[in-house]
């Protein structure tokens, strides 16, 4: 299939620029958006988690629909809508969800993080055509111990408990999602690592922040390194819980916990690579897949 037609792209009609980031969970996303959203032309909120939650399992049940014989030549929304009719909704659901917060209202850019939308980048990019992806990858190892220690305190409710556990949940990022990302040109996606951040901060930041279209130079880099931008959360959880997300004591970790070596030899012999290299091709957009 090919991307929507742009006239249904409700953020290049408004002149919004999205960028999504995306990566395996702990690999740094919330660092490098607080740095990034800290620029003054750059928005981003709590994540939304809008493809893996809700459009994701739409488009799933679309194609369902579409496949099943219930001997009455067809049930379900593609007996209301046709599938350009549908998909304009879903693109509409989008800006309308995003377009709530005050960060996308009052900047050009806007920066939606939700790690988990990597596997879902062929859905974003055929239903918001002028949309980009900023991939960040980091070492498997301190992923893996990331999830760990994220699985034994704060994240529970979401993270791996055990090295196998969250090895089946690295590679199910890595098979699902990399692939897409390896069939967009480079123009679309820039992919960083987290090492460089760490090691060189100022050309990282500023790397993206070309990416993305924002002005820059050495005095707004050097602000961005040094900030923390609280991000904000809407809607009925801020109702509920305030409007400033707060983050667990120990989502930012001081100390790292040493994998031990049966915990390193399985990672080494089962986890896939995360690096991947991505050619100028058309971007694989098919929902199909």
């Amino acid at each position: 299939m090919t991307p929507c037609m742009s006239s249904a792209d409700p953020f290049l009609l408004s002149g919004k620029q999205l960028i999504f980031l995306v990566g395996i969970p702990r690999s740094g996303t919330t660092w490098l958006q607080s740095m990034l959203a800290a620029h003054t032309a750059v928005g981003s909120a709590q994540e939304s988690h809008l493809f893996n939650h809700y459009i994701g399992p739409l488009l799933q049940r679309w194609q369902e629909n579409l496949q099943f014989d219930d001997g009455r030549e067809g049930i379900g929304l593609p007996a209301y809508l046709t599938q350009q009719q549908f998909e304009h909704g879903l693109s509409q659901l989008v800006y309308h969800t995003l377009s709530q917060t005050d960060e996308f209202n009052n900047n050009t850019i806007f920066i939606e993080k939700t790690p988990d939308h990597l596997v879902h980048v062929d859905q974003i990019a055929r239903l918001i055509p002028s949309s980009r992806f900023i991939y960040l990858q980091r070492n498997k190892y301190d992923v893996i111990e990331s999830l760990l220690a994220a699985g034994n305190s704060w994240g529970q409710a979401w993270a791996p408990s055990n090295v196998v556990s969250a090895i089946r949940l690295v590679n199910s990022y890595q098979r699902r999602g990399l692939s897409a990302l390896r069939h967009c040109p480079n123009g679309r996606v820039l992919r960083m690592s987290y090492e460089r951040l760490r090691s060189n901060p100022r050309q990282e930041l500023t790397r993206a922040l070309q990416f993305i279209g924002a002005e820059t130079n050495p005095e707004q880099v050097e602000a961005l390194i040094h900030s923390h931008t609280p991000l904000k959360r809407y809607g009925e959880f801020a109702k509920r819980n305030g409007g400033l997300v707060k983050e667990p004591p120990e989502f930012r970790r001081k100390q790292k916990r040493k994998l031990s070596w049966l915990q390193r030899l399985l990672i080494s012999l089962t986890c896939r690579d995360s690096s991947i290299a991505m050619p100028l091709v058309p971007c694989a957009t098919s929902l199909e897949e």
